[in-house]
């Protein structure tokens, strides 16, 4: 996953690009937070106007819950990696 990040102020500055993932949920099944963040990446020092693209690494997202566990993955990484 690539996500662009502009510095639209007029100012130089850094920022934080966050993905979140809300997992899902069953009806009767174990309460679990609703959005969970799963990954950051601060950007360079950012001129105004200036963008950077940011490219998210690996992200695994295990669900716990009595032994589940799904894997969900981006950004090219292979499915059978633990």
């Amino acid at each position: 996953m690539t996500v662009t990040a502009t510095n639209a102020g007029s100012t130089a500055g850094k920022d934080v690009v966050e993905i979140y993932y809300t997992p899902p949920y069953y009806n009767g099944g174990i309460e679990k937070s609703e959005v969970n963040l799963v990954q950051f990446e601060k950007t360079k020092l950012l001129e105004p106007q200036e963008t950077q693209k940011i490219e998210s690494s690996c992200i695994y997202i295990f669900d716990e819950c009595f032994g589940s566990r799904n894997r969900y993955s981006c950004g090219g990484c292979s499915d059978d990696a633990d």
